[in-house]
């Protein structure tokens, strides 16, 4: 993962709901759902590795919902767009 990217996890996760706040501003910058989504998905990883508290882990999961749109409609950060798993 880029280390700009990274830092900016890093500096999202010292915020009262800094990592939903990164999620939009990357989707102001132009990210598309995927990459999004996709970036959230690699951090995961390195932020599990720090052996986060279960309330973290559970925020992170939270904001990735939104992300997908696996949460209500009113809730999700791209209301207009149906989630491509694959």
């Amino acid at each position: 993962m880029d280390l700009t990217i990274q830092n900016r996890f890093e500096q999202a996760l010292l915020q009262t709901d800094g990592l939903l706040t990164l999620a939009e501003e990357m989707k102001q910058e132009g990210f598309s759902q995927r990459q999004i989504y996709d970036l959230f998905t690699a951090y995961l990883e390195i932020f599990r590795a720090a052996d986060r508290s279960e309330e973290e882990d559970d925020a992170f999961l939270d904001c990735m919902d939104y992300i997908s749109s696996w949460c209500s409609e009113t809730s999700r950060l791209f209301p207009d767009e149906n989630f491509d798993w694959r």
